[in-house]
């Protein structure tokens, strides 16, 4: 090859090498500021020729980093420039598992409406499951609108929505999903019922709204009432509440 030709295909290949760290540098800006909600930022990368769709070496996309960290007006713009609603990281999260984990109701509502993959699971956990965990009340009603009945899937554990939500004490995150007929008296695998899993906590608004809804008052794990439950974790209130109710030791 003539010394002339060898060159310019040197410094051809050079051209690309260096467009192409400057794309990654670019796409890897991008992921940061929409990771910090820098909306002047995003758009100004986007007008540069970053890619809206653009993912890391982990699968992490700059609409995942704005959905998880509620960044609407971001996740937004980048919806709008191409990036991919229902893209996956290699962990399984998705933009709108991570807006339910993280209880941005509004994202998840965005995301909704562009028609993100609801049947989407990590590690066996809907976005059902994930909204209920993080007390997104807001979020679980979007996701009952699209697919109702889902409500009483369980997770990898036996878990349903409804008994993460009493555990963690959300009491609007209950209410919502006792309007929608969630099965108030399903056990885990472990034989956790929604209600002994609030008695324990001491949730005495999740543990009168499950039982007005019909939780079984007298429902027992492991040889433990839900009295008894709630006896030690010492809210006389819920005991008494349970004790009205027709709970026993």
């Amino acid at each position: 090859m003539p010394v002339s030709i060898r060159t310019a295909a040197v410094v051809a290949a050079l051209l690309l090498a260096a467009t192409a760290f400057a794309d990654k540098a670019q796409d890897a800006a991008l992921l940061n500021a929409a990771a910090n909600g820098q909306l002047t930022q995003v758009k100004s990368l986007l007008g540069q020729g970053a890619k809206a769709s653009s993912s890391d070496a982990n699968g992490w996309t700059p609409l995942m980093r704005a959905a998880g960290s509620g960044h609407t007006d971001v996740a937004r713009t980048l919806l709008d420039n191409g990036a991919k609603v229902n893209a996956r990281q290699k962990q399984g999260w998705t933009p709108l598992l991570l807006a339910c984990r993280e209880n941005h109701g509004d994202v998840v509502k965005m995301l909704l409406g562009e028609k993100a993959n609801i049947e989407r699971k990590h590690r066996g956990r809907t976005a059902f499951h994930l909204s209920a965990e993080s007390g997104c009340a807001d979020c679980l009603s979007a996701l009952i609108i699209r697919k109702k009945d889902w409500l009483n899937e369980k997770d990898n554990e036996g878990q349903t929505p409804l008994l993460l939500a009493a555990r963690e004490g959300y009491a609007d995150a209950v209410k919502v999903l006792l309007t929608n007929k969630a099965k108030v008296n399903q056990r885990s695998k472990d034989n956790w019922t929604a209600l002994l899993a609030a008695a324990q906590g001491g949730h005495k608004e999740c543990v009168r709204a499950l039982l007005a809804s019909g939780a079984n008052p007298k429902a027992k794990r492991k040889g433990v009432s839900v009295l008894r439950m709630a006896e030690i974790e010492g809210d006389p209130e819920v005991v008494q509440m349970l004790r009205a109710s027709g709970a026993k030791n």
